[in-house]
């Protein structure tokens, strides 16, 4: 009987040990889209903040200038001395 007893327990115990110890929820495919949109909605708002903080640049430094366009002629050319090509 003590036998009995004790293979029942053991039993029980190995039934405890493996019963899931973390509980789980259903999403279905509605719900997971809307915590996908949430998360792209909130990526895109602090892209946007983050791009009105640097005034429109991503280096926060300020806007990019661009050279000034300045006109290259000829003589301005020669003047930089290229290598004399020496070919037919």
């Amino acid at each position: 009987m003590r036998t009995q007893a004790l293979e029942t327990r053991a039993r029980i115990d190995i039934l405890e040990d493996t019963a899931p110890t973390a509980t789980t929820t259903t999403v279905i495919e509605a719900q997971l889209q809307a915590l996908v949109n949430q998360g792209v909605a909130a990526a895109i708002a602090e892209a946007e903040a983050s791009r009105v903080r640097n005034d429109y640049d991503n280096n926060g430094l300020g806007p990019r200038l661009a050279q000034v366009v300045r006109e290259c002629t000829y003589p301005d050319i020669l003047k930089c001395q290229p290598l004399n090509f020496k070919g037919t």
